[in-house]
């Protein structure tokens, strides 16, 4: 009855000299080399990811802004590049940074710059607005960034290989 009770240990033994193992050197650098290689492969898939929520997260905030320029457009009759004037409480856009040019507004917190148009002004030749209310993602910065661009949505013009519209 007593061998029942007793307790059982698991010993490794090194089955050559008899005595107590554990791992070898070259099975943790193994284990360490494998684990890097997953690391590396996913990096990228991250990087990616975090800049399409980043974006996704800019986008109704470019709708937002772009539409109390139309409101501010129908008001006074052009545009304005003084955020201050628009009807928006800046308080929700806390941490956000958004350039208001003539014809668009412009973030640069997502990784790729992203811009929503309000119209194709005749005198401000910018083919980055083709057609009012698109969306333009500008992904020269880096290959992921082109990567993300060509990413968000199906193209309708494409005028460089970084430079995608959705």
């Amino acid at each position: 009855m007593s061998k029942i009770y007793q307790k059982m240990t698991l010993r490794w033994k090194n089955p050559a000299k008899g005595v107590p193992g554990g791992f070898t050197l070259i099975e943790l650098l193994v284990v360490v080399l494998i684990i890097g290689i997953l690391a590396a492969a996913a990096y990228p898939q991250y990087q990616k990811a975090i800049m399409k929520t980043r974006i996704a997260q800019a986008l109704p905030m470019l709708r937002s802004i772009q539409e109390a320029e139309e409101r501010f457009y129908m008001a006074n009759g052009h545009y304005t590049t003084d955020k201050e004037q628009l009807d928006i409480n800046w308080e929700n856009f806390k941490g956000k940074e958004f350039t208001l040019f003539q014809n668009k507004v412009m973030y640069y917190g997502a990784g790729p710059g992203i811009s929503r148009c309000f119209e194709n002004i005749s005198d401000i030749n910018d083919s980055n607005c083709p057609a009012p209310a698109k969306f333009f993602c500008n992904g020269s910065g880096s290959d992921i960034y082109a990567e993300v661009c060509a990413s968000m949505g199906e193209k309708y013009y494409s005028w460089m290989p970084h430079f995608t519209y959705w």
